[in-house]
């Protein structure tokens, strides 16, 4: 087992991992003005690929002990793939 973790373009040494977990994360149209709303609503009953860029989105968290944040999403890593090398390799 390498003492690093390579996902997507990070290295991160595994004993300095603190914690790492799954969440999801709700798409936040909070600033969209009314219009924007609108057009947007409209534009999501016609096409899928606007539909799917609503849906929440899934992603991997890793925080190390030297306060280093990182997060990887569902469509840049395989997260199941990542979190059972991580559970399986990471000194506890």
């Amino acid at each position: 087992m390498s003492d690093f973790v390579q996902i997507g373009d990070v290295r991160i040494k595994r004993s300095n991992i603190a914690s790492f977990g799954v969440a999801t994360r709700e798409k936040n149209f909070n600033n969209l003005n009314l219009w924007g709303a609108v057009i947007l609503w409209g534009i999501s009953k016609v096409s899928k690929t606007v539909e799917q860029k609503l849906q929440p989105t899934k992603y991997l968290y890793i925080t190390t002990y030297q306060k280093d944040n990182y997060t990887f999403t569902e469509n840049e890593i395989d997260i199941s793939a990542t979190l059972a090398d991580l559970e399986n390799g990471t000194p506890g």
